[in-house]
């Protein structure tokens, strides 16, 4: 059964050979990463216990050719991950494509053949907001859990915060999650 509590320095090693494997295919692939990797490389995913984790690294670049894909198959058979470990299935999202044109990127450039984009903590703010925004009746606890991290990080710790900072006065343009927020009441 393969690995679903991957960590960044597992990630990293696939990221390696991915890319070891791409300079041999004279490929270059563009990651644009959002979600729990984003998360994990900011250190929000950490705790005392444990390092953060998560199954795979969702990215909203444009999808990889069948070439890639198996090369990332083949990743992912050798270091016992998800077949799909890398993939790009977040850019059909509706809430992702409603704001993929408003998100910024940290720049990673430890690869050859892989250009790493990462979502910067404003992006992951917008990103959580929406998912709790545009879930169906309940939204996921990981995303909600996510976005409390995130505002923590930044020193916003009540709703009254939000307008008065730039990275999460968008949040109030979202009642559903507002509305979380406000009945959670300081985090």
């Amino acid at each position: 059964m393969p690995n679903l509590k991957v960590t960044v320095s597992d990630f990293n090693e696939a990221l390696n050979a991915l890319n070891e494997k791409l300079q041999k295919k004279d490929k270059i692939i563009v990651i644009k990463a959002i979600g729990g990797y984003a998360m994990m490389r900011a250190g929000l995913r950490d705790t005392e216990e444990s390092a953060g984790f998560s199954e795979d690294i969702d990215s909203i670049a444009e999808p990889f050719s069948d070439e890639v894909i198996m090369l990332i198959e083949e990743v992912g058979e050798e270091l016992n991950l998800l077949p799909d470990w890398l993939n790009t299935d977040p850019i059909d999202l509706p809430e992702v494509d409603e704001v993929k044109n408003q998100l910024t990127w940290i720049e990673d450039e430890d690869y050859s053949n892989i250009r790493l984009y990462i979502a910067d903590t404003r992006s992951l703010i917008l990103l959580k907001t929406r998912a709790i925004e545009g879930s169906g009746l309940v939204p996921r606890k990981t995303d909600k859990n996510d976005l409390i991290k995130l505002l923590k990080y930044i020193g916003v710790t009540d709703t009254k915060m939000l307008s008065n900072d730039e990275r999460t006065k968008i949040i109030m343009n979202y009642p559903r999650c507002y509305e979380y927020l406000k009945e959670r009441g300081v985090w």
